[in-house]
């Protein structure tokens, strides 16, 4: 079961980037070269596409939306025409040489948009030469770049975009978002469910549709609800959110199979990934709880860590071991600093 992606702008949650975007597009002036930053899992990538939708929309509404009528904009909407025919999304990983991203940037003026994602993973090569093709005069094209880490990308390549910044979901907004992305394919969520979700997500929009992806495949036979009690049961790790209850017994040299260990995480179905990220939050957010578990997170090391975490792959923490091996190691640098303070 997947959801459907946004594809209007009313089928956002606000954010001051998109209001924006749809003015821009109300006016006309949906070209030329635009740079999305933001948090990861924040509708950069969805934008791109619902702007070179609306580029192309030839019954663009006085309201400033797409109308997902009219023959451009038809085959997108009843699934007859892919993304790809209309936004082109080149990455890093597609980009060996220079010429690579004169080929991709050249290409642009002959679909409504081209989307250059994490621009900020480029050499200084592949940099230099993106700068030098921004500089040529193209008239009615569009260029996007995303990143995720505005500080990595150079002044000089950012002077030449207009700069949109797309910031972490409000709970509620989310929850509505969610329970409207869940209706459209048939199925009712709750409110409470969804504001569950959506704090578990913790403002990330792609996050909480992951959840409730999973959450539809978990429902049974014939079933067109996700209940509560399934959201609260399934997210089990709400209810693990102080550093006391995870680093503390870790922190006094107990191993993988120690029992409350076993008993805190094992004993629910846990997105590791989004716990291992929770657990990071709690600590920037709550030392006291780790100095509650005599630990001290004043430790560079454990900083490298916590830094690692928040930005890797969920996929990376595929069980109790790996997230086991993740806080041991987070735990003996809090605690080597503590035993060096004493």
């Amino acid at each position: 079961m997947r959801l459907n992606r946004p594809l209007k702008f009313a089928d956002y949650a606000p954010q001051p980037a998109l209001e924006e975007l749809r003015t821009f597009a109300r006016h006309g002036k949906l070209e030329g070269v635009f740079l999305f930053a933001g948090p990861y899992g924040t509708g950069k990538s969805s934008a791109a596409l619902t702007v070179a939708l609306a580029r192309q929309c030839l019954n663009f509404s006085d309201a400033g939306d797409i109308c997902g009528t009219c023959e451009k904009c038809a085959p997108f909407f009843s699934g007859k025409s892919g993304s790809i025919d209309i936004l082109r999304t080149v990455h890093p990983k597609d980009v060996e040489r220079s010429s690579d991203i004169v080929e991709h940037v050249n290409y642009a003026s002959q679909i409504p948009a081209l989307l250059v994602d994490e621009v900020h993973g480029f050499d200084a090569e592949i940099h230099d030469a993106l700068l030098q093709l921004l500089d040529i005069p193209r008239d009615n094209s569009l260029i996007i770049l995303a990143t995720t880490q505005l500080d990595g990308i150079p002044r000089a390549l950012k002077s030449r975009c207009d700069i949109f910044h797309f910031g972490l979901i409000s709970d509620n907004d989310l929850a509505e978002v969610l329970i409207r992305l869940a209706a459209d394919v048939g199925i009712t969520l709750g409110s409470n469910g969804a504001l569950e979700i959506a704090r578990t997500a913790e403002g990330h929009a792609r996050d909480a549709v992951r959840m409730v992806e999973r959450l539809a495949r978990s429902m049974a036979p014939h079933s067109r609800i996700i209940e509560d009690e399934m959201v609260h049961e399934r997210l089990g790790a709400s209810d693990l959110t102080t550093m006391a209850d995870l680093l503390a017994p870790i922190s006094r040299g107990n191993k993988v199979d120690d029992p409350l260990f076993r008993k805190l995480v094992s004993k629910r179905a846990v997105d590791f990934g989004r716990l291992a990220q929770r657990i990071v939050a709690d600590a920037i957010r709550e030392q006291g709880y780790a100095r509650q578990a005599g630990l001290d997170l004043t430790s560079p090391g454990f900083w490298v860590v916590a830094r690692n975490v928040a930005s890797a792959d969920f996929e990376m923490y595929r069980s109790v071991d790996h997230l086991f091996a993740l806080l041991s190691i987070m735990a003996a640098e809090a605690r080597y600093a503590a035993d060096a303070g004493s």
